[in-house]
C-alpha cells in the first residue's frame, strides 16, 4: 500500500513559493464584480458518458478557500489534516465566509479596464460566522459545503453523472500550480493508464491574480479551493469599484433580511470535527426558521462509518483505538437530506437521509476485544463514501466505496498518480452532467426571486439613498 499521505518535501513547497510570489505581486482589480451564470434548463447524463458540463455554464457556484502554503512554510503543519484562512470575495481573510464565483472573464486585465479580463468574478456569498446567527464557532474553518439537496447526487452515485473534485493544495505533481477542480466522468474507458490529467474543470486564476491559464474561481489570489457547491441561486450581475457597496451583502440582495438568498451551501463541515462533535451542520437560509444554523450529522456517526469500512472482512470483536477517532475528519460532501419540515430545510440526520464525503488522511490502530493492540489501518484521504441512513438511532446506516469512473474510490484507488496530483487528499465533491449522453435531466431552476426583485430593488435603494452596505 502507498503511504497516507504523499511526501511533500521541497519540491512542492518552493514551486509553491514561486506560485505565491507570482500571485502576491500582482496587481489585482481592487472592485467587485461578478456576471449572472444564464440559466441551464438541461444536462445529458447517462451510463459510459464522458466529459463535463463547463464550469462557465454551470451556475451557482460557490467555493471556500484554505492557505495550504501558510500552513505549512509558515506554521510548519500539514495542509493535509489543517484548513486556515477562509476568505471573503476580496481574498481577505474572513472565518466561515463561502464565495460565489462565475467562472467567466471579467472586465478588468493586468493594465486596468479594458485591457482583457482573465479572471472570474466573485461576491460574498453565506458567513456563518456573521453576528447575525448565533453560532458557537465563529472562529472555525470551513472545510465541506453541500445543499440539502444536491442535484445529480443520485446519478452521480449511479455513475451516470460527472464527479467533481478537488485536492489538497490544487497542485501539480510538479509542485506548480495546476487546478482548483477535476472531473472524472462515468466512462470507465476514460480513465486510461496515463490518466485523466487533461479533465480540468476550474483552472488557476490568470495572472495577475495568479500564475494560472484563468479565469479560475476569482479575481484576487485563491491558495487553494477546499470546499464546492454548485447548481445554487445566481447573484445579480454587477461591476463596482472599490468603495462602492455591492448589492450582494452574504449571500442576500441587500444583506440577511432584506432580500432573497443569492446562494444555497446549507450544509457545511468545520476543520477538526471532533472539537465540535459535529460533522455536518445544516443552516435555514429562508423560512421559519432562517438564520438557524444546528448539528446535522454527528461526528460519532462518520466514525462508526468509517470503523465498519476499514475493519470489514479483518474479523469480530475488533474496533479502532478510540485515541485515534478523534482523527476522523470530514473534508469533502455532497448531501442528499429528505425529511420534509415546514420550511423544506430539514435539519435533523434521518431515515433516508444520505451523504457523499472524504475525510482527511489519518492512520489508526486496532484492538481486539481484550483492548490489545494487534496493528493499525489508515485512509490517505483519497476515498470517497457512501452514507445512507437506513433506521433511527446511532449505528442504523450503510456505507460503501463509492463506485464511479470504472473503478471504486478506495485507498487502492491512487488519486494523485492517475490524476497527477500533487497529494493524495481529495477535499472538495460536487457533480455535473456530460457532454455525451443519451439522457437529458432537467437541472434545478436557481431563484427566480432573486433575478426578479434585483433591478427594482437597486433603483428602490437609490431612491432612498440607503445603498446596501458592503
Amino acid at each position: 500500500m502507498r503511504s497516507a499521505i504523499r511526501p511533500h518535501g521541497g519540491r512542492a513547497l518552493a514551486a509553491g513559493a514561486a506560485v505565491l510570489a507570482t500571485a502576491c505581486s500582482a496587481v489585482c482589480h481592487a472592485g467587485d464584480y461578478y456576471t449572472t451564470v444564464p440559466f441551464l434548463p438541461t444536462v445529458k447524463i447517462g451510463p459510459d458518458a464522458a466529459g463535463a458540463t463547463p464550469a462557465r455554464e454551470v451556475y451557482g457556484k460557490e467555493y471556500s478557500h484554505t492557505d495550504w502554503f501558510t500552513a505549512a512554510t509558515v506554521l510548519g503543519l500539514d495542509p493535509n489534516l489543517v484548513n486556515i484562512e477562509d476568505h471573503d470575495a476580496f481574498a481577505t481573510p474572513d472565518p466561515l465566509q463561502v464565495v460565489s464565483w462565475d467562472g467567466l472573464p471579467g472586465p478588468y486585465g493586468p493594465l486596468g479596464p479594458g485591457s482583457g479580463g482573465p479572471n472570474s468574478g466573485s461576491v460574498d456569498a453565506f458567513d456563518f460566522g456573521s453576528p447575525t446567527y448565533s453560532f458557537e464557532h465563529r472562529e472555525g474553518q470551513i472545510d465541506a459545503l453541500a445543499n440539502r439537496g444536491d442535484f445529480l447526487f443520485r446519478q452521480v452515485t449511479d455513475n451516470t453523472a460527472t464527479l467533481l473534485f478537488s485536492v489538497t493544495a490544487d497542485l501539480g505533481i510538479s509542485g506548480a500550480a495546476k487546478a482548483h477542480v477535476h472531473f472524472e466522468d462515468p466512462d470507465p474507458v476514460d480513465l486510461s493508464p496515463t490518466g485523466d490529467v487533461a479533465d480540468v474543470w476550474a483552472v488557476i486564476e490568470a495572472p495577475p491574480a495568479g500564475p494560472g491559464l484563468g479565469p479560475g474561481v476569482n479575481h484576487h489570489v485563491v491558495e487553494d479551493l477546499d470546499a464546492l457547491e454548485v447548481w445554487g441561486a445566481e447573484p445579480p450581475t454587477h461591476n463596482r469599484p472599490a468603495g462602492i457597496p455591492t448589492p450582494v451583502v452574504e449571500g442576500y440582495i441587500g444583506g440577511f433580511g432584506v432580500g432573497p438568498a443569492t446562494a444555497d451551501a446549507n450544509r457545511f463541515s468545520l476543520d477538526v470535527d471532533a472539537a465540535t462533535g459535529v460533522s455536518v451542520f445544516a443552516f435555514s437560509a429562508s423560512g421559519p426558521s432562517a438564520g438557524l444554523i444546528t448539528p446535522w450529522i454527528p461526528h460519532s456517526e462518520i466514525v462508526a462509518a468509517v470503523e465498519s469500512l476499514l475493519l470489514s472482512g479483518m474479523g469480530d470483536g475488533l474496533r479502532l483505538d478510540p485515541e485515534s477517532l478523534h482523527l476522523i475528519d470530514v473534508d469533502g460532501t455532497m448531501a442528499s437530506d429528505v425529511e420534509p419540515d415546514l420550511d423544506h430545510t430539514s435539519l435533523s440526520w434521518g431515515p433516508g437521509d444520505e451523504l457523499l464525503f472524504t475525510v482527511d488522511p489519518f492512520t489508526a490502530g486496532v484492538i481486539d476485544a481484550s483492548g490489545a493492540v494487534i496493528g493499525s489501518v489508515f485512509m490517505d484521504g483519497g476515498e470517497i463514501m457512501h452514507l445512507s441512513k437506513t433506521g433511527l438511532g446511532p449505528g442504523a446506516f450503510a456505507v460503501s466505496y463509492l463506485s464511479h469512473g470504472g473503478h471504486l474510490w478506495d485507498t487502492a484507488f491512487d488519486v494523485s498518480g492517475t490524476f497527477g496530483y500533487e497529494f493524495e487528499d481529495v477535499d472538495a465533491l460536487e457533480a455535473v452532467g456530460t457532454l455525451t449522453g443519451d439522457i437529458d435531466i432537467p437541472t434545478p431552476e436557481p431563484s427566480s426571486a432573486v433575478l426578479a426583485v434585483v433591478g427594482a430593488a437597486i433603483a428602490g435603494w437609490r431612491r432612498r439613498g440607503k445603498p446596501a452596505v458592503a
